[in-house]
């Protein structure tokens, strides 16, 4: 058998297993993906790791910022610049910030300066695969706090390509040359907008007729600008991202990313198994005290430091919270400097041993703190708010139409969607309507519409009072999450018992918790959607024309729905 095949094969058995092992426990699968290639590399020594297995998983990285950036329609989107221009700052002064500190930490420890430039790289920079993969998964890059980590997570892979640079130039380093790289990624740039202006257009109008050949040149795509920007000396990930920001505003971008997100995620899966079979144990014996030094300084520290300074930039305490907790974690790209620096004799196996031991550890803690984000936020919030400087509400640039006093009005939690068709039959029976929503965008779009808006998230306390929850005749969440879910019903039956509650659920389990929390009905799609088939069968059989009928009405409806969320950026 090909040993890479064996190999391969062996990893996924092994990530295979410990997904059972999470969804059992109902645990984040990204942990035990790692603990995973730790028991078959280091622990019973079944796999070594080999170059194309590491070339493979570095893949993953590039596939899952070009699926980012086709979802990111820039043209789409109505962000006037405060929130990317703040995150953006904030960035650039936590690198500062961590990168001087890491120097400092490293020579106070006995280590050399160059060695110490290693660990200040390991504490400076985040995650982008974790973070990006969390909150896609959690369908939340698009909100306040998404936003604003994804632009800080930008700018701090824009550092790493400098240090790379530096890396590669040691002893020769100037400042043309660090000039020479911000040119590098402006020609990617330029380059990927005249594409997008001249050849795109036409060539996946024509390939979108077959989807094998969609397929095929959404790839093409995508691997041809990482490979011309790592054959420019860039970061894979860095031209997947600008080819995926290049076809995000065409017609097609919704097909392009789903025909790739399998890709995708066989190459994610196997990026986070190969984090596990770069252990030397011998070498965590030896370096515990840097090991623990850098796990504390990146899981509290750094995510305090972001969220200082974008509580001074105004962001609420909520959204600084979530975008700060994102980033408790070693970025892989301390793995790539690490490599360079073994290959240029800097530092040796025993201290990139270091780095992949500290990356393994903050990335399984930050996976929860992600994953929970809204459970820490709840029990940081009061303490936050403490320290929320005055205007902070005025952050999101999507200002909530103000409302006067609604009282037996409906509140829906969620508007994409499905919260949409929920709102357009609550306004037909007359009754008033209050959306909650912690999409920007979406804001814009309900104060387009006219429709009473709050901007906010359902498990912050303060906006359920602020919705005037008390006096609510039906509160509808079209948001599955189970804990906030339960949390909103019992403070809806604690200060309106009359309230008709309307929640949603993925599984059948969640249903039956929520039922009884106190929930008068539970939306679960699967189950409506299998008792809709059933009535149309009923009542259709054995009258084809009639069915036809409702099949063009359906049609029209489904035409209509997508022109206008294609026109506001949100297909």
């Amino acid at each position: 058998m090909n040993p890479i095949v064996y190999q391969i094969a062996f990893l996924f058995i092994a990530a295979t297993v410990g997904g059972f092992v999470a969804r059992s426990l109902k645990q984040p699968l990204l942990p035990f993906y790692i603990l995973a290639g730790l028991l078959a590399g280091p622990i019973l020594h079944f796999i070594e790791p080999s170059v194309t297995i590491l070339s493979l998983a570095e893949t993953g990285i590039a596939f899952l910022l070009f699926i980012i950036g086709i979802d990111l329609n820039l043209s789409g989107h109505n962000t006037k610049g405060k929130i990317i221009w703040y995150s953006a700052i904030t960035g650039f002064i936590q690198i500062i910030l961590f990168f001087v500190g890491g120097i400092f930490l490293g020579r106070v420890l006995g280590f050399d300066t160059l060695t110490s430039f290693y660990i200040a790289c390991a504490i400076t920079f985040s995650s982008t695969m974790v973070i990006v993969k969390i909150l896609s998964d959690k369908q939340e890059i698009f909100t306040v706090h998404g936003k604003a980590a994804l632009t800080i997570l930008l700018i701090q892979d824009l550092f790493a390509i400098i240090a790379i640079g530096f890396i590669t130039s040691i002893g020769n380093f100037d400042f043309a040359q660090t000039g020479f790289v911000f040119l590098k990624i402006i020609a990617i740039v330029v380059a990927a907008i005249v594409l997008n202006k001249t050849v795109y257009p036409k060539l996946f109008k024509f390939v979108a007729k077959s989807k094998e050949l969609l397929f095929l040149t959404t790839v093409a795509v995508c691997l041809g600008f990482g490979a011309a920007s790592q054959l420019w000396g860039l970061s894979i990930a860095i031209g997947a991202f600008v080819a995926g920001v290049s076809l995000s505003n065409l017609k097609f971008s919704f097909e392009m990313g789903a025909v790739v997100r399998p890709l995708r995620d066989f190459f994610a899966t196997l990026f986070f198994i190969s984090l596990g079979l770069l252990v030397i144990p011998v070498a965590i014996k030896e370096n515990w005290v840097i090991i623990l030094a850098i796990i504390l300084i990146t899981i509290t520290l750094k995510p305090l430091v972001i969220f200082i300074i974008l509580n001074f930039f105004k962001f609420r305490s909520s959204s600084s919270l979530k975008s700060s907790f994102a980033f408790g974690q070693v970025s892989e790209f301390a793995l790539v400097i690490g490599g360079l620096g073994i290959t240029y004799g800097h530092i040796d196996n025993n201290f990139f041993s270091v780095l992949t031991c500290s990356l393994i550890v903050t990335v399984i803690i930050s996976t929860y703190l992600i994953s929970y984000s809204r459970f820490f936020t709840e029990k940081f919030l009061s303490l936050a708010k403490k320290i929320e400087r005055d205007g902070s509400e005025d952050i999101s640039e999507a200002k909530e139409k103000a409302q006067i006093e609604l009282k037996n009005h409906a509140i829906i939690f969620g508007y994409h969607r499905t919260g949409e068709k929920i709102t357009e039959t609550v306004k037909k029976i007359d009754i008033d309507v209050l959306v909650v929503d912690f999409n920007p965008d979406v804001i814009d779009e309900l104060n387009k519409a006219n429709i009473n808006n709050l901007y906010g998230d359902m498990g912050d306390k303060e906006i359920l009072e602020k919705a005037n929850i008390e006096n609510a005749s039906i509160v509808v969440s079209t948001i599955p999450d189970t804990r906030q879910n339960t949390m909103m019903i019992k403070e809806t039956k604690t200060k309106n018992p009359k309230a008709t509650i309307y929640v949603s659920a993925k599984e059948v389990e969640e249903a039956l918790e929520l039922y009884k929390a106190g929930a008068d009905y539970v939306i679960l799609p699967h189950f409506l959607g299998g008792l809709h088939t059933s009535l149309l069968i009923e009542r259709f059989a054995g009258d084809q024309e009639q069915l036809i009928k409702i099949k063009e009405e359906h049609l029209k409806e489904l035409k209509k729905d997508i022109k206008k969320h294609l026109k506001n950026g949100r297909a």
